[in-house]
């Protein structure tokens, strides 16, 4: 994609982010279908989603029209820059995962000690 236009990466970004961040819209889901919460729940979280999810887009898009041909040349080591950005997500999403394996572990813990107490 080096000979691709600034118009063409933008919209790429906006694609990948978009089909990337689908399944987080799951959250709004219960606003759509609860007949408890108000009707303009809906609309109001769907905009705030679309309106964070645009924002990180527009900045994106700014900070490589900044910075982006200055930054296609770092090097963090024998890292490029996005290779040493994408082994930092990457252990980033390992600790979460480790972290939420550890706590389901404690809650499993609790509750089992728990019903073991209830049971005497």
């Amino acid at each position: 994609m080096a000979g691709a236009s600034f118009a063409v990466k933008v919209v790429g970004a906006a694609v990948t982010l978009f089909i990337t961040t689908a399944d987080d819209a799951v959250w709004l889901v219960p606003y759509l279908v609860s007949p408890s919460l108000p009707s303009g729940a809906f609309a109001l979280h769907s905009a705030i989603f679309l309106g964070v999810l645009q924002f990180f887009i527009l900045v994106s898009w700014g900070l490589y029209a900044l910075l982006g041909e200055a930054l296609e040349n770092v090097r963090v080591g024998v890292l490029s820059l996005d290779e040493f950005l994408e082994l930092i997500a990457a252990t980033g999403c390992w600790i979460y995962v480790a972290y939420l394996i550890y706590k389901k572990w404690q809650k499993k813990k609790r509750r089992a000690a728990a019903a073991k107490a209830k049971s005497d």
